[in-house]
């Protein structure tokens, strides 16, 4: 049997992860690098997220969301190869 959450309580618990999280890297209880890892894994969760929506409730194969994901990245690599960021 599935469990139905209200979309409020969804939200505020997504907000209470991310205020944890947040927390844990601005008091120092998380490094550099686990913090860069829990970026990547928060980038890949949406990416996987917007494609579990499209490609599995409507069944319809869009690459849209890998095309969009890659342009981000490649703008992203400029803007720190050109601005020294």
């Amino acid at each position: 049997m599935k469990v139905k959450y209200p979309s409020w309580a969804v939200l505020v618990g997504a907000l209470a992860v991310g205020a944890l999280l947040q927390g844990a890297i601005s008091l120092g209880l998380l490094n550099t690098y686990q913090a860069l890892i829990l970026t990547y894994v928060c980038i890949m969760v949406v990416s996987s997220l917007g494609l579990n929506i499209i490609y599995g409730f409507t069944g319809q194969f869009s690459l849209g969301h890998a095309a969009f994901f890659g342009l981000g990245a490649y703008t992203a690599a400029l803007v720190t190869h050109y601005s020294s960021v």
